[in-house]
């Protein structure tokens, strides 16, 4: 019987060391607690978080601040674009064109001599 218990109380003593190994030391907690913020650090974090966020949101454009802003792209893109695409293109048409009556006088000069 007392075998039994003895082997018991070593399976304690072996239980509470692998506990014990397991738990912070007084010196280790006194560092984690330096090291951790303090309601107030945890605060101020907040505060400046806030404005930040504040300061962000009134710089970022509204959704009407947006629509906006496309109406106005769309009219510069129809008004003024493309009425630039279609001048370019006439001058091309045109361009062709002289240069394809160029080519039937060269074309006919070369045939008469």
């Amino acid at each position: 019987m007392d075998h039994e218990l003895l082997e018991q109380l070593q399976l304690i003593v072996e239980r509470l060391g692998d506990i014990q190994g397991r738990m912070a030391t007084k010196e280790e907690l006194r560092a984690l607690e330096a090291r951790m913020a303090t309601k107030e650090d945890l605060q101020a974090l907040e505060d400046r978080m806030t404005t930040k966020m504040a300061d962000l949101e009134g710089r970022m454009a509204t959704k009407e601040e947006l629509r906006e802003l496309e109406t106005r792209i769309m009219v510069t893109l129809e008004n003024d674009v493309s009425r630039r695409i279609s001048s370019l293109f006439d001058g091309y048409q045109m361009a062709m064109e002289k240069q394809y009556e160029l080519e039937r006088r060269v074309a006919r000069l070369e045939n008469a001599g």
